[in-house]
Formats: C-alpha cells, sequence, structure tokens
C-alpha cells in the first residue's frame, strides 16, 4: 500500500496543497451538478411549449394535407381524360380540321385573284376605249380633250401595278404594252402642241439705224388637220400644254422674251408705244415711235396731273405697259377684256384660269423690279411727300395696281414704294453721299496736304472757337491738339464732305437730318473697309505711303472727337446724346497703328539681315572681317536716311522721333548684344568697334534736335554711349567712373567688359572686385 500511496513520501507542504486540491474539486462537482439540473429544467420547459403548439396547430394541419390530398387525385384525373381527348383528336378529327382550313385558304386566295383580274380587266378595257376615241378627238383638233385622256390614261396605268402579288396572275407584257402605248400618244400630242404653239406665237426683233424694233405675232386660231372645223385656237394649245405639264416652261420663254423686247424697251424709251395691227388670222403688238396724237395725249395727261408732269409722264408709261399685257392675256391666254373682268372682280378672280397666274410668277416680279428701277426711281427722286407730282404718281400706279389686280396680280410692291417717297429721298441722299465718298477713297494719288490745329475745325477745342480759360490751357496742349503733319487729299476730302453732310443737319427735318447723321457714320465705315482693301500692297511695300494713311487714320480719328457734339443741336431730342462718332475713335487708331507698325517691323527686320549678312561681328579678329561689316553698316545707315528723308516732310514732330528712334535703337541694341558676346577683345579690335559705334551715334544730331530728351525715344542711347567710351577708357577710369556711380550698364556688364577688353591681371582683379 505505501507503494501505491506513498504518502510518507511527501512532506508537510505538499500534502496541505493536496487537500486544497480535494476541496477545489469538490466545490466544482457541485457547481457542475447545479448548471446541469438548471439546463434540464430549460429543456423540459421548452418541449412542453413545443408540444403545446402541436397540439394548438394539429387539426389545421390535417385538414390542409387533405386537402392537399384530394386536390392531387383530381388534378391526375383531369389530365388521364385530356390525354384520352387528345389521342381521340389525333385519331382522325384533326386531320379533316386541317384539311378544311387549307381549303378555306385556297378558296380566298383565288378569290382575290379574280377580283384582281376583273379590276385589271376593267382597266384595260377603260384604256381600251379611250385609246380608240384618242384619234378620233386628234384629227378634229380637241387638244384639251386629248389632254385630259392621257391625264386619264395616267390615272388608269396607276391602277395596273405588276408588282402587286394579286396581279402577278396577269401577263407583264401586257403592262408594259399598255404603258408604252400611253408614253407614245402622249409624246405625239405634246409634239403637236408644241408645234401649233411655235406656229402661233412668233417674236420679232429688227435692229434699225436708230433704234431696235421688236414685236409680237400671234396666230389665232390655227388651221388643224382634220379640215374645216378643226382650227385650234392658241389659248387651246396652252391649255392643252398645262394639263400635260408643259405649260410653266412655255410661259416662261414666253416671259422673259415678253420682258425682254417689249416691256423694257417700253421703259427705257419713252418715245416707243405700243401699235397693235391685224393681218387675217394674225394679230400683231409692234412697238414704233409715238405718234402725234399719243404725244398729244401724253401732253394732256401730263399738265392736267401735276404741274412738271412727272405723273402724267408715268401713268402714260404705264398705260402702255398695261396694253402689252392686256394682249397677251387676251389673244394667247384667251382672257376676256380688262371691262369684263371688272363687272365681278372677285368673282372672276376666283375663275381666273391658273395660267394667267403661272405667266404672273414668270413676268411680274421682273416686271415691277423694272419699273421700280427705270421709272420710279428717277421720277421720285427730289419729289416731296405732299406734292401734287406725288398725287399724281400715287393715282397712276394705284390705277395701274387695280389693271392687275383683274388678272389675280399683287402690285403692292409698286405702291407701296410710290408711297414710301420720304425714305427713297433719304436712300438716294445717301447712296449719293456713299458715292462720292467712294470715288475720293479709290484714288490711287497720294497727294499730301498740311493740316493743323489752327486750321482744322475738328478735336476737342477747334479753331476759331476762342481762347481757352486758363483751366483748360493744359487740355489744349495736350494729345487733343492737333499736331502739324500731312495727310492725303482723299483723306482731307473725306472729313470736309463729312462736315458738309453735318451741317445740312441744320436746315433739314429731323427724319432727314438723323438719316444725314447715319450716312456719316457709313462714311467711315467704308473708309476702313474699302482703303485698306484697295491700297494694301501699296501699303506694305512703300513706307511713305504708309505713313501717310496713318496720318490719315488720326487726322479722321481727331475729327470724330468732336464731330458729333458740335451739331447734336440739329438732332432731335433722343438722339442728341447719342449722335457721336466716339466709338469710332479706337477703330481708326487700331487701323492706323496695324499698318503703320506691319511696315515698320518689316524695316527693322531687313536692317538686322542686312547687317547678319556681313558675318563680320562674328569673326575672330575684326581687322580681318571689318570690311564686310562696314559695307553692311553704310548700307543700313543709307536705308535709315532714305526713311527719315521720306517720313519727315509728312510726320508729326513727335511720331517722327518716335518712329526714328526705334530705328535707331534696334541697330544699338543689335551692335551692344553682338559686342557682349565677345570673351576676349584684342586692342585693335577695340578701335575698330568705337569707330564702327561712333559712325551710329554720329546720327543722332541728323534726326534728333537739341532740345529733344535722346533717351526718350531711343532707350539704348545712354548704353551704347557708355560702351563706346569703356571701348577706349583705361583701366582705372573704368573703376573710378563706377565708384562715381556714372554708369547706366549694369555690374555684370561692366564686369564683363573689363574681362574681354584687359589681359588677366591683379590690377584687374582690383578693379572687377570694387564692381558690385
Amino acid at each position: 500500500w505505501s507503494r501505491f500511496c506513498p504518502i510518507g513520501r511527501y512532506s508537510t507542504n505538499q500534502m496541505a496543497a493536496l487537500g486544497m486540491s480535494q476541496e477545489l474539486l469538490e466545490t466544482d462537482r457541485d457547481t457542475l451538478d447545479k448548471y446541469i439540473r438548471d439546463l434540464s429544467s430549460r429543456v423540459d420547459d421548452i418541449t412542453g411549449q413545443v408540444y403545446e403548439i402541436i397540439n394548438k396547430n394539429y387539426q389545421q394541419f390535417v385538414h390542409t394535407f387533405n386537402f392537399t390530398v384530394d386536390l392531387d387525385a383530381d388534378v391526375e384525373a383531369l389530365g388521364k381524360e385530356l390525354n384520352s381527348l387528345t389521342a381521340r383528336v389525333k385519331e382522325g378529327r384533326l386531320q379533316k380540321l386541317v384539311t378544311s382550313v387549307t381549303e378555306q385558304r385556297a378558296l380566298a386566295a383565288q378569290l382575290t385573284t379574280t377580283r384582281s383580274t376583273i379590276v385589271v380587266l376593267r382597266e384595260l378595257c377603260a384604256i381600251h376605249t379611250k385609246l380608240d376615241g384618242f384619234d378620233t378627238m386628234l384629227a378634229q383638233g380637241s387638244w384639251e380633250q386629248c389632254a385630259e385622256t392621257i391625264l386619264q390614261l395616267t390615272h388608269h396605268l396607276h391602277g395596273l401595278c405588276p408588282e402587286d402579288e394579286n396581279q402577278k396572275a396577269c401577263d407583264p407584257k401586257m403592262f408594259t404594252v399598255v404603258k408604252a402605248e400611253v408614253r407614245r400618244r402622249r409624246a405625239q400630242l405634246k409634239s403637236l402642241l408644241n408645234e401649233h404653239w411655235r406656229a402661233a406665237v412668233a417674236w420679232q426683233r429688227v435692229e434699225g439705224a436708230s433704234r431696235v424694233q421688236s414685236g409680237l405675232h400671234v396666230t389665232s386660231p390655227l388651221e388643224g388637220r382634220g379640215g374645216a372645223g378643226s382650227d385650234v385656237a392658241v389659248d387651246e394649245v396652252l391649255r392643252a400644254l398645262h394639263l400635260l405639264g408643259e405649260a410653266d416652261g412655255r410661259l416662261q420663254h414666253f416671259g422673259q422674251q415678253l420682258h425682254r423686247l417689249l416691256l423694257l424697251p417700253l421703259l427705257e424709251d419713252a418715245h416707243l408705244a405700243p401699235l397693235c395691227r391685224e393681218s387675217g388670222r394674225t394679230v400683231s403688238l409692234v412697238l414704233a415711235a409715238a405718234t402725234p396724237s399719243d404725244k398729244r395725249a401724253a401732253t394732256t395727261t401730263s399738265a392736267s396731273a401735276s404741274a412738271s408732269g412727272s405723273g402724267g409722264t408715268v401713268r402714260v408709261l404705264l398705260e402702255r405697259i398695261h396694253t402689252v399685257l392686256a394682249f397677251c392675256m387676251q389673244h394667247v391666254l384667251g382672257l376676256p377684256r380688262q371691262q369684263e373682268l371688272q363687272q365681278d372682280q372677285q368673282q372672276q378672280q376666283q375663275q381666273l384660269p391658273p395660267l394667267a397666274r403661272v405667266l404672273g410668277d414668270h413676268v411680274w416680279q421682273p416686271l415691277c423690279e423694272s419699273i421700280i428701277s427705270l421709272c420710279l426711281a428717277k421720277t421720285l427722286g427730289g419729289m416731296e411727300p405732299a406734292s401734287a407730282a406725288h398725287s399724281a404718281l400715287q393715282d397712276a400706279t394705284a390705277h395701274f395696281a387695280a389693271q392687275a389686280a383683274g388678272w389675280g396680280w399683287s402690285a403692292a410692291v409698286l405702291t407701296d414704294y410710290v408711297a414710301s417717297v420720304r425714305t427713297h429721298a433719304s436712300n438716294k441722299r445717301r447712296q449719293d453721299i456713299l458715292a462720292e465718298a467712294r470715288e475720293l477713297m479709290l484714288s490711287d494719288t497720294f497727294n499730301t496736304i498740311e493740316v493743323c490745329h489752327d486750321t482744322e475745325q475738328g478735336g476737342l477745342y477747334p479753331a476759331g472757337t476762342g481762347e481757352p480759360s486758363d483751366s483748360d490751357r493744359d487740355l489744349l496742349q495736350s494729345i487733343y491738339k492737333l499736331p502739324t503733319f500731312h495727310v492725303s487729299v482723299a483723306a482731307h476730302a473725306v472729313v470736309q464732305l463729312a462736315y458738309n453732310t453735318m451741317q445740312k443737319t441744320a436746315s433739314s427735318p429731323p427724319h432727314v437730318a438723323v438719316q444725314l447723321f447715319y450716312a456719316v457714320r457709313d462714311v467711315m465705315d467704308m473708309y476702313r473697309a474699302v482703303v485698306p482693301a484697295t491700297h494694301r500692297e501699296s501699303f506694305a511695300s512703300v513706307p511713305q505711303l504708309a505713313a501717310i494713311f496713318h496720318n490719315d487714320c488720326f487726322y479722321i480719328a481727331h475729327h470724330l472727337l468732336s464731330l458729333g457734339h458740335q451739331f447734336r443741336e440739329n438732332f432731335p431730342e433722343d438722339l442728341q446724346f447719342a449722335a457721336s462718332f466716339v466709338d469710332m475713335i479706337p477703330a481708326f487708331q487700331e487701323l492706323g497703328e496695324k499698318y503703320f507698325a506691319d511696315v515698320l517691323s518689316e524695316e527693322r527686320a531687313g536692317l538686322i539681315a542686312t547687317l547678319r549678312q556681313a558675318e563680320g561681328l562674328g569673326c575672330e579678329s575684326l581687322d580681318v572681317c571689318f570690311p564686310s561689316v562696314d559695307r553692311a553698316l553704310k548700307q543700313v545707315l543709307h536705308r535709315i536716311k532714305l526713311l527719315a528723308k521720306v517720313w519727315k516732310p509728312i510726320m508729326s514732330n513727335s511720331m517722327f522721333n518716335r518712329t526714328q528712334g526705334s530705328v535707331i535703337n534696334t541697330i544699338m541694341a543689335f551692335f551692344f548684344g553682338k559686342i557682349m558676346q565677345y570673351e576676349d577683345i584684342a586692342e585693335k579690335d577695340t578701335h575698330h568697334l568705337h569707330r564702327v559705334l561712333g559712325s551710329i551715334s554720329d546720327l543722332m544730331p541728323l534726326f534728333f534736335d537739341a532740345s529733344v530728351d535722346k533717351d526718350t525715344f531711343v532707350p539704348m542711347w545712354k548704353k551704347f554711349q557708355q560702351l563706346r567710351e569703356v571701348l577706349e577708357m583705361p583701366l582705372l577710369v573704368v573703376a573710378d567712373t563706377w565708384q562715381k556711380g556714372e554708369f547706366a550698364l549694369s555690374a555684370e556688364e561692366v564686369r564683363h567688359l573689363l574681362r574681354a577688353l584687359f589681359s588677366n591681371s591683379s590690377q584687374r582683379a582690383d578693379c572687377i572686385a570694387k564692381i558690385k
């Protein structure tokens, strides 16, 4: 036992620990038993709840289950009955049903085909009947009935459609033959109608020694091919052509000839009058010299219409035009006389044939335009709206419009034009002003005239307005005062035209004053458009012309500054504050600057290109390459002197100084940059460079007065001069000059020149160190 329970082997402490372990084990066993009892109790509670729910819902579950089983049985029985019915149908009844449906469809298709065949036979029967009667009508000269028959045959042919599924049973060749026959008859009728039209309507134009004589000859009725009783009137031929859709082309050509040979000569030559003659079946309308009776009638009408005779002359002219049109309506279109139409004008207009409308489409619009341009525009020129002459002109135009309305033509454009005499007078006045200005702008002469503030009436303080006050004296001496320079004679004339036009506003009605104001604005807009477009190449190739155009633009802009202000009291109140040209000033200034700046840039680029071609400044020793530099420099200086020679007489002093200073500054900047690129300059080369720079500096007194600040116009002047001095200046003098602050060159530029001009030494290093 001692071997299995070796108690004696453990110490007292070990035994105490074993006792505590047994106590903890007994405690855990009690706790575990308690948890097991609690869990068993909860399981019993849940089991009771489950049994209780099953007992409550069992009856409903059983009922649902039984209903489902019964329903499955019923569905199975119904399926068996359907299967049985299907089997019986498949045994014989379905086959009979399919056969019946097929037979019904075949009968329906056969019925449709039979009906389509009947329709085709009916159409062919109708076509055959009309074709049989066509030859008879053609022999009798019934052209209009023949044309209607062709239209009916065409309608019947539309019912014959070989592509139709129902008509495919018919022979397609039969359709082709029928259509070819109808086309042949249509072509035959069209040929006969065109032949009769050419025989019925003939135009005459004979060029005589003094004037061209023209006329219209209409032969109606024409002899038909069927002998007596088959004569055909020309209007019937025209109606038949209209039914065939060929009248529009014929009437278009007829209208063009009518306008060219009869109507235009009447409008251009007031001594011509229409004369109607008859000879057998031919009726002629020719233009001949007006007879003395016609002249006396015109004179009587003119005297009774107005003192000037304008309204009466237009009335006679419109009556002659109406005579020509009435002749065409009566003898060509077959319309009744004008008196018969006027009996019931509204009803007759509804019954007018479409031929009158077709002829009006080709004749009326060009005729109205010719009447306006050749007659009314000249007559209305300078006519007062409330004068007797204008009233007579309105009456004559209204009478002519009423006559044209009888043919369904609207002459509202003529009556409205005559009623707007005030607008036409303003437009004519405006066109005259623009025409005069355009003639000045297109002039190829560029003669100039000197202008200055004392000779002009524009600007902020025009000459002759008295001495300004002390507060305004500074403003008078500012840029608003016109300097002395030259402008082209054309620009000066355009400005004078603008002033003359604006001066007319003082004695003009308000509406005329407004038109004159806008006419002047149009002149200025036209100048900006016409002059650059016309002389663009001249401005680009001739510097003097570019400078003149620059002066012209600034001269016009100077006058636009106060042009509207000087005459604003002559305008209506609502326009007095808006009557200004100030908004156009920037456009003129930009236009002049653009063209002159382009020329100036091109000149500067050309000078630089000449210097670059010399290639002397790129040599290591200027002593070898200096001759080429000298030649290039002489060319550049000659070009600069030439520009100064052509610019100085025409430019203002300030403009010339800025322009010439810009050119010289470009040359100085080029040489300055080239010299600053050298890393080492020999002593002999410095003398050459000093002489080159001196030849450029010697130009300054030639272009600028002693009182002119050269730094303002030539920014490189001081640097250029100091560079020239440094080339001949001793090292210590350079350092002393820098210490005194007399250098315009930067510290970096001076240090670079010292390294290039003087050899490396302690003295050079000390001087460079002082330049900061």
